[in-house]
């Protein structure tokens, strides 16, 4: 899988009685990220940068919102979820980083989803109940201090090219676990900001592998807690990464002889229609994009197809990374 990030051990406790009654619950959180601990680097290894980022941003994006409802299905964007592609995909701003409240709201935002709402204080992860869950859930007045930690961590860090802290980062807003529902769609709605500012494929993989594998991710993760190291599988993102740059590829192509706001539409929504056109491109009327839904449905050029089949391509090479029987499963304020 090629993770890298070891983390400290997650603090556990018993579970307050007026909050769990009797039950024995074992609750944890996870330990403050220290800042000075993630080494400043000003570049991935090579073969990770990736100048054009663009077309992968916005089929992350679309895949972030509907991957769960639509996993055996077309992944298609509804009308009524399109929104202004440009905000979903751009790196986070200064005001998005003043204070915990702007980054959540960014992050919501971005992911599709309405207001966040935080979580109650009986809260977990999977499982039908606190006893079956993978993880039991502090009050919720762990939460503020925790988000500010991890806050101060990215302000600090929000241009470092190191894959331990974009899975750090990860790894803590999962496990802090601060909304009552869409905690796994503003985390990666995170690694594609942080992707759009690095102009790098790794924070991208991380979150694929959120949407593809999420189990066995999180799993690798708690392992190598207790181990203190991962088990390299280089050849999964080696095959992630073939996929996602010929999607690159086909998108440049394409782009030479297709309206770009027709690719954009395709790769952000699944579609190309005057609905989809109109959400990637801001000044774009109604008329016009009808136009060119049309001239994208009438037209015969290779490269449409060509690109076409290259995003499912991508899609269907991370399924198949999948571990056997662990479809990314829909949890309780989770997905």
């Amino acid at each position: 899988m090629t993770l890298h990030y070891i983390p400290p051990p997650l603090i556990r406790s018993a579970g307050e009685a007026q909050i769990w009654g009797t039950h024995g619950v074992v609750v944890s959180q996870p330990q403050p990220l220290r800042s000075e601990a993630f080494e400043l680097r000003q570049a991935y290894e090579p073969k990770l940068l990736e100048p054009d980022l663009h077309p992968l941003l916005l089929l992350s994006s679309r895949l972030n919102r509907v991957h769960c409802q639509a996993y055996n299905g077309d992944f298609l964007l509804p009308v009524s979820a399109v929104e202004k592609a440009h905000k979903a995909i751009a790196p986070l701003s200064p005001a998005d980083l003043r204070t915990t409240d702007a980054l959540i709201a960014s992050l919501t935002s971005a992911a599709g989803l309405q207001a966040p709402s935080l979580r109650s204080d009986r809260a977990w992860v999977a499982g039908r109940g606190p006893k079956e869950a993978v993880l039991v859930l502090p009050p919720v007045a762990v939460v503020a201090p925790l988000l500010a930690n991890l806050l101060t961590t990215l302000s600090q860090h929000q241009s470092n090219c190191n894959e331990h802290l974009d899975e750090a980062l990860t790894h803590q807003l999962l496990t802090i676990h601060p909304l009552a529902d869409g905690n796994g769609r503003i985390t990666r709605s995170l690694l594609i900001k942080l992707a759009a500012r690095k102009r790098c494929l790794f924070p991208l993989y991380i979150c694929w592998l959120l949407m593809f594998d999420k189990l066995a991710t999180v799993a690798s993760w708690n392992d190598a807690s207790l181990t203190g190291q991962h088990t390299p599988e280089p050849a999964r993102m080696e095959r992630w990464l073939a996929a996602a740059r010929a999607l690159v590829s086909a998108w440049r192509e394409a782009r030479k002889e297709l309206d770009v706001r027709a690719t954009d539409a395709l790769l952000f929504t699944g579609a190309v229609t005057e609905d989809a056109v109109r959400a990637v491109s801001e000044n774009c009327s109604p008329p016009l994009a009808r136009r060119i839904a049309s001239t994208y449905a009438a037209s015969p050029l290779p490269s449409k197809r060509d690109l076409e089949e290259a995003i499912q391509t991508c899609i269907g090479t991370c399924k198949k990374l999948a571990s056997p029987a662990l479809k990314p499963p829909r949890t309780d304020g989770d997905s």
